[in-house]
């Protein structure tokens, strides 16, 4: 990074680059050129690490933790069996957001088919099968230049699902004066 001062005060930066070209000063980079050049690189880096880490590591974990908590659940004592449920359709709605292809557990498949229904539709605020509350699915619309055919699309969803699928522990958390002690026990 090289400071040059001015030797004389100009009205506007483009008459000061003007000045330079009539000097025939051969290149000119600016701060504001060098910032846009580093956050392209960064986007870049930032899209490398997701296509090649974030996105497989992401799908082998759901995968493991869904293979996990079905197996509990098939030992779990009866009054623990609604909280398995509530963890293994948060877990297997973003593994198939992941991996489209997937074969939903089919004691999952009438919670989850309308969940992905509507996170792929993208349609505003709906009450959620699984989280059982209102939920805004425009969140899921493709940002960013994603297109609906682009492969980080998934993995997109995936994240935005996780983030968004925070379970009620509190009356203050859920905006309600009580909370139903059962769901509170169900979701912790």
């Amino acid at each position: 990074l090289v400071v040059m001062p001015r030797p004389q005060a100009t009205a506007s930066l483009g008459s000061y680059y003007a000045s330079l070209d009539e000097k025939h000063v051969p290149y000119v980079v600016t701060l504001d050129t060098l910032f846009a050049l580093t956050r392209a690189c960064l986007g870049a880096a930032l899209d490398e690490v997701e296509r090649t880490i974030v996105s497989p590591t992401l799908s082998r974990v759901l995968k493991a933790l869904l293979t996990k908590l079905s197996a509990e659940r098939r030992s779990a004592r009866v009054d623990l069996g609604a909280g398995y449920d509530i963890a293994r359709s948060v877990v297997a709605v973003a593994l198939a957001l992941v991996q489209p292809d997937l074969d939903v557990p089919s004691d999952l498949k009438a919670t989850i088919t309308p969940e992905l229904l509507s996170i792929r539709a993208h349609t505003g605020t709906s009450r959620s099968q699984v989280l059982g509350r209102a939920t805004d699915y425009s969140m899921f619309d493709p940002q960013q230049g994603l297109v609906e055919n682009d492969p980080r699309l998934g993995s997109f969803r995936a994240v935005r699902w996780l983030s968004q699928a925070a379970l009620v522990l509190t009356s203050a958390q859920a905006g309600l004066q009580t909370i139903d002690v059962a769901q509170m026990r169900d979701e912790t």
